[in-house]
C-alpha cells in the first residue's frame, strides 16, 4: 500500500528552505532599502527639505509636512546645536501630535 503522506511531507520538506532563503534575501533587501532611505534623509539640504513642503489642502499633505518638520528639527539640531532642547522637544511632540490627528482623523489639526 503506498504511503501518500510521506511523499507530500518530503516534498514540503524540501520547498521549506526555499521559503526560508526567499524570506531571508527579502528582509535584507528590505532593511537595505531602508538603510538607503535614511540616508538620503540625511543628505538633504535645508532647501531640499522647504521644496518638499506642499502648501495644498488636506490630510495626507498635513501628515506629510508634519514628517518634513520632524526632518527640519532633526537637521537643525544636527547642524548647529544651538537650538534649545526643550524646544525642539516641544515641536517635535506637536509634529507627531500632528501626524496622529491626521491619521486618526478624530482631532482638528487646526
Amino acid at each position: 500500500m503506498p504511503k501518500y503522506g510521506t511523499a507530500r511531507a518530503r516534498g514540503f520538506q524540501i520547498f521549506l528552505p526555499l521559503i526560508q532563503f526567499a524570506l531571508v534575501v527579502s528582509i535584507a533587501v528590505y532593511l537595505a532599502a531602508i538603510r538607503v532611505a535614511f540616508d538620503r534623509r540625511n543628505r538633504r539640504t535645508w532647501e531640499q527639505m522647504i521644496m518638499r513642503l506642499d502648501p495644498g489642502p488636506g490630510r495626507l499633505t498635513t501628515f506629510r509636512n508634519a514628517g518634513i518638520l520632524l526632518e527640519m528639527i532633526d537637521h537643525a539640531c544636527q547642524a548647529d546645536g544651538k537650538i534649545d532642547a526643550s524646544l525642539a522637544e516641544a515641536l517635535r511632540r506637536e509634529a507627531m501630535r500632528v501626524r496622529l490627528a491626521a491619521v486618526l482623523g478624530s482631532a482638528p489639526l487646526a
